[in-house]
């Protein structure tokens, strides 16, 4: 079923609910997780789960060789646990064992690899009355683990990834903004604060804006506080030296022209 489902499509949303029932029905186990690595952070989260409460899954956030769901992602090779009570990697970082509470249990916990690159985890923790069972489970959650390998790095790229990039491009736009802000121009006279005023009244506006000045009196500053104070900020900002293009070309290179309206137009 699960081949099926990600032969059909690569989305993991789709395989997520099938991995799940096989290791809580099939499998039996008590609890079982799928963590997966935010490389941009640092951190690793549980993005699927169940015998976890919402709360206890929003806990178990760890670092790459923190607990042994750390230390497999770090080293990306699996951890049979016989008995987490024993194991000193063992956190409870979840706070979902209380007491003796199943504390005395299995922990198989594997990586999610791909080209040598760990992914996350599967893991999860039951009692095993023979090592046969055991090995068989264990080899289970491998094989299901390098199936969805292709299908949690698209994951990653399209969300995780892509959410990373939108903050770090957020941020970077702030900080421009806080940079080209008008009070960041030298300037307290009389006719510097009438530019400042004339650019408060020109950033919002959608107008062309023609700035005259002789060299170095700063039509670039002003150009920048202009643009990145405006309602068109998160777009582009392009400077064009102007004196470098021909007089004959300059007008299709700025404002474009049509195919084939001369030799080499494309």
């Amino acid at each position: 079923r699960i081949i099926r489902l990600i032969a059909d499509s690569e989305d993991l949303a789709n395989a997520l609910p099938i991995i799940l029932e096989v290791m809580e029905q099939r499998m039996r186990m008590r609890r079982g997780m799928i963590s997966l690595l935010d490389r941009a952070s640092g951190t690793i989260f549980i993005h699927a789960s169940f015998g976890l409460t919402e709360g206890q899954k929003a806990r178990g956030l760890y670092a790459p060789g923190e607990g042994i769901i750390g230390r497999v992602v770090a080293s990306g090779k699996a951890i049979v646990s016989p008995s987490l009570r024993d194991n000193p990697l063992f956190l409870n970082r979840t706070g979902s064992h209380r007491d003796d509470d199943g504390a005395d249990c299995t922990f198989v916990c594997v990586p999610i690899l791909t080209g040598g690159k760990v992914l996350g985890t599967i893991s999860g923790e039951r009692s095993y009355a023979s090592n046969r069972l055991l090995k068989q489970d264990f080899e289970l959650l491998a094989t299901i683990a390098s199936m969805i390998a292709p299908a949690v790095e698209l994951y990653l790229l399209e969300n995780i990834e892509r959410k990373n990039l939108e903050n770090e491009n957020r941020r970077l736009h702030a900080a421009l903004k806080e940079k080209f802000k008008p009070t960041n121009i030298i300037g307290t006279s009389k006719p510097m604060q009438d530019v400042y005023e004339l650019i408060g009244k020109v950033a919002p506006t959608r107008t062309t804006a023609l700035l005259l000045g002789e060299s170095g009196v700063g039509k670039e500053l002003v150009a920048n506080a202009i643009h990145y104070n405006s309602t068109l900020a998160d777009g582009p900002f392009i400077k064009f030296n102007c004196a470098a293009l021909p007089e004959t070309i300059v007008e299709s290179e700025l404002f474009g022209h049509e195919k084939g309206s001369f030799t080499g137009a494309t």
